[in-house]
């Protein structure tokens, strides 16, 4: 009896010098940013809670900004060495500090290389830089034709397929009959989209490139056969009347994210986060994948998180990450607004679409592993210099192979600094 007693005694005691404190052991806490306001913050927090319940052993404590704040104090903590564990960034913002050697090499981590596999092609390219892999992607954003349903009854033109793409031939007709003059003045375009965006997405569908290499370009590749003619085609689009010149961004027709909503434009050129206005103001509305050349393209806006390269939690961190880039957590993630980077949780963001319907959200889904991006230079001159040559091509000063060669002259004199910087 006293050896049982003893026995139990001496378990009892095992347990709480041993068991019981492992189990009071306070979590690995991690801190994790985003930009976001209010309702998006809600989202966002809601996708933390998920995983720390999932996750007792890591404690995620979130922090979400306002888009302008958010990038200053990015700035100014990376430089300051003390980041959150996992930044959220996106590609246009991030081009500044890829190259600086602030991020943790994903590679590094067990099961990143495999991860990065399951996402969109042209994502991938975004968060790989030297080898390394800087981030993972974990939203999309992408622009579709979204048009007036009323204003193609008037025209008598039918409604565009919600997953074929139309030809470059094709839309132009079409943009022909939507595109109205009345005393030698137009009253409705059939189309709005962004210059800047829309010539490199050209370029892409010419099969022709910009640079390079999107994410470490080293050389301008402009000056080709393909750029050329998708300039042209460009050019053909507003000299046909179908686009808005190009100098009017203010004008009555409205920009690439609101422009049927002014009751002057057939079709724009936006992504999910207009669908809402368009929605609100009552009309009778369809989508359609982006038109194309030779080959598919259009423009995407990829969102990822990286990784602080002086993290004391990299695991952890990355487990944390690990979670919002599987198919499980990319589903829950599409709730928020992107569409998922990962492209196996396609089909189940498909069977529960979280604010508009199937047959809305489907040109998206058709043109989610065609997205492409313009290079990502950290100089903005490179942009401001070289397009003013496709706008004095657009303005008649230039030809299309003038506009090409000076392009290819500007650009590749500022990415050989860049790149010189960097030895």
């Amino acid at each position: 009896m006293k050896k049982s007693i003893f026995i139990l005694f001496s378990v009892m005691i095992l347990f709480v010098l041993v068991v019981a404190p492992l189990s009071l052991a306070a979590p690995v806490q991690i801190r994790y940013t985003r930009w976001a306001g209010t309702e998006e913050a809600k989202d966002f927090q809601a996708l933390v809670n998920e995983f720390n319940k999932k996750n007792p052993g890591i404690k995620v404590v979130a922090e979400f900004l306002p888009w302008g704040a958010y990038w200053q104090k990015i700035q100014t903590t990376l430089i300051a060495g003390n980041a959150a564990d996992v930044i959220s960034l996106n590609a246009g913002e991030a081009v500044k500090y890829i190259n600086k050697g602030v991020f943790y090499d994903l590679s590094k981590l067990s099961g990143a290389r495999e991860r990065l596999t399951e996402m969109a092609k042209n994502a991938q390219k975004i968060v790989t830089y030297n080898g390394q892999i800087v981030g993972m992607p974990v939203g999309i954003g992408l622009r579709v034709l979204v048009y007036n349903k009323a204003m193609f009854d008037e025209a008598g033109v039918p409604y565009l397929d919600p997953a074929k793409p139309l030809t470059w031939e094709q839309f132009l007709a079409i943009g022909k009959k939507l595109t109205k003059i009345e005393n030698g003045q137009v009253t409705q375009y059939a189309f709005q989209a962004d210059s800047g965006e829309l010539h490199k997405i050209l370029i892409n569908q010419a099969g022709g490139s910009i640079v390079d290499n999107i994410s470490a370009p080293k050389k301008v590749t402009i000056n080709s056969p393909e750029a050329i003619a998708a300039l042209k085609y460009m050019k053909s689009l507003y000299d046909e009347q179908v686009i808005p010149p190009y100098k009017d961004v203010i004008g009555p027709w409205g920009n690439q994210d609101n422009a049927i909503v002014t009751g002057k434009v057939a079709i724009m050129f936006t992504g999910p986060w207009s669908l809402g206005t368009v929605k609100e103001k009552g009309m009778k509305y369809g989508t359609a994948p982006m038109f194309m050349g030779k080959e598919r393209s259009t423009v995407g806006y990829v969102n990822f998180n990286a990784i602080a390269k002086n993290t004391k939690h990299a695991k952890e961190a990355w487990k944390f990450l690990d979670w919002l880039t599987s198919k499980e957590g990319q589903i829950r993630f599409a709730q928020t607004g992107d569409l998922p980077a990962n492209i196996s949780a396609l089909e189940g963001v498909k069977n529960n679409p979280s604010k508009y319907s199937a047959d809305v959200m489907n040109a998206y889904y058709e043109d989610l592993q065609y997205i492409s991006m313009g290079p990502m230079v950290s100089d903005a001159k490179f942009y401001g210099d070289c397009d003013n040559y496709w706008r004095d091509f657009l303005d008649g000063k230039l030809t299309a192979e003038q506009a090409a060669a000076g392009y290819e002259k500007a650009g590749q004199s500022i990415l050989d600094e860049i790149n010189k910087k960097k030895k």
